[in-house]
Formats: C-alpha cells, sequence, structure tokens
C-alpha cells in the first residue's frame, strides 16, 4: 500500500508507522530490539505538528492473528530464535514457538496503540464484514480499515473509495514469498497445527469476533486444526 500511494501521490506526506501513541514511543520500545520505530514515530509527529489544519487519513490493515504470528517468526525471526536466518533454524523449534506464541499483541494493538493516539475506539463502529473493509470518516481523521484476506479482491476498491480517486494499480512490496524463506513459511503454514488454547484465546477474542463473521472465524479455527 505505501508503495503504490507514494507512487501516485508523490508530493503528499505518506508514511509507513506503527507507533504514535506516548505509550509505545516512551515506554516500551525504548527497551526493545525495535528503538529504531521511535525515530519513524517521531518524524511523522513532527510532520504533524507542522501542519495541524491538514486532514490525516489512517489506513490500518488487519489479519488473522495466527497469520500474524507467523509472519512476525519470519519478518523478525531474530527476536525468536537470536539470528536473522530463519531457514538456519529447525523445523521443530519453529512449530514448537509457534504452539507458545502469545498474540497479545495483535489482539490488543487497536486498543493499545490505536486508540491511544487517535481516542478512537474501532470496535465500537460497525466493520462490514461482507466487504471486508470499512471507511470511518471522523472530525479529525479518515480512516480505512480493511482485512488483509480482501487484499486480492477489494484492496483497488477499497482504497479508490477512501481517496476518491481510480488507484490504477497496486505495487507489491515485501513479499516474503518474493524472499528465500517463503518456501520455509509455506511448509510451516501447510504442516503446523495450533493447539486448542491458542485456537480458543485466538478465535473467541474481541478483535476476531469484530472483523470476522462466525462462518469465517469457523473456517480460520479449521485451518489451524
Amino acid at each position: 500500500i505505501h508503495r503504490t500511494l507514494s507512487n501516485l501521490f508523490p508530493l503528499n506526506h505518506i508514511y509507513h508507522v506503527h507507533y504514535l501513541s506516548s505509550y509505545y514511543l516512551q515506554e516500551v520500545l525504548p527497551s526493545t530490539p525495535h528503538s529504531g520505530q521511535i525515530d519513524i514515530g517521531s518524524k511523522v509527529l513532527d510532520q504533524i505538528k507542522k501542519c495541524p489544519n491538514h486532514r490525516k487519513k489512517i489506513i490500518s490493515v488487519v489479519r488473522d492473528p495466527i497469520e500474524m504470528g507467523i509472519s512476525f517468526l519470519f519478518e523478525v525471526p531474530e527476536d525468536y530464535f537470536g539470528t536473522k536466518d530463519i531457514t538456519s533454524i529447525d523445523r521443530n523449534k519453529i512449530e514448537s514457538t509457534l504452539n507458545e506464541f502469545d498474540h497479545s499483541y495483535s489482539l490488543n494493538w487497536f486498543d493499545y496503540e490505536f486508540k491511544n493516539y487517535t481516542g478512537v475506539d474501532v470496535f465500537k463502529m460497525p466493520f462490514d464484514k461482507n466487504k471486508g473493509y470499512s471507511i470511518y470518516n471522523l472530525d479529525e481523521y479518515d480512516i480505512l480499515v480493511i482485512r488483509l484476506e480482501n487484499f486480492k479482491t477489494d484492496l483497488i476498491e477499497a482504497l479508490s473509495e477512501f481517496f476518491s480517486f481510480r488507484i490504477p494499480r497496486l505495487i507489491n512490496s515485501n513479499l516474503t514469498s518474493s524472499k528465500g524463506k517463503g518456501k520455509l513459511q509455506k511448509e510451516i503454514k501447510k504442516g503446523w497445527k495450533a493447539n486448542k488454547e491458542i485456537l480458543d484465546h485466538v478465535y473467541s477474542s474481541k478483535f476476531c469476533r469484530h472483523f470476522y463473521a462466525d462462518k469465517e472465524i469457523a473456517d480460520l479455527r479449521a485451518k489451524w486444526s
């Protein structure tokens, strides 16, 4: 999304940022390996201060939390295995790490980060589960929330509606499948099965119940069972 919008709107300030709240920037990140995110968030906040009257548009992507957990392991394996080369890690160790994976971050991000900074509680606003995305035009923000599972079929339509501008095509980047570790990730997704405790915790959560229909949740449970 970031590359697509940067290419279409080169004169606009477009950022790919995960953290803007003081809670993460000042309390959480300084003691983690991801302190570099503090500079990115601070840069965005500085730009917002320079243009206080400019309307802010926010795009937030949600996805199946278990898929996200697997993605975390493959994107930042050094956080879990002490090496950036996940292909050097025994497959059994990867699967055992997934069996103990803490999904609190993805399940609670909208409360701890998004709401903390914007003051917007997405869980109090209806989400269109049939379309797979919703647009909220609020006093200070225009917000697009879209499920990753709907990217192939609905992302162009959602972005076009959000910007009132026909998005001609998407520029794909940061695809793990295009990297050397993609084959291993596909094998893990195909062969690993989550235990019942993880499935119950994830798919009974407020996050999943808000963004996914009952049938979709049942299908996701079956996928990882």
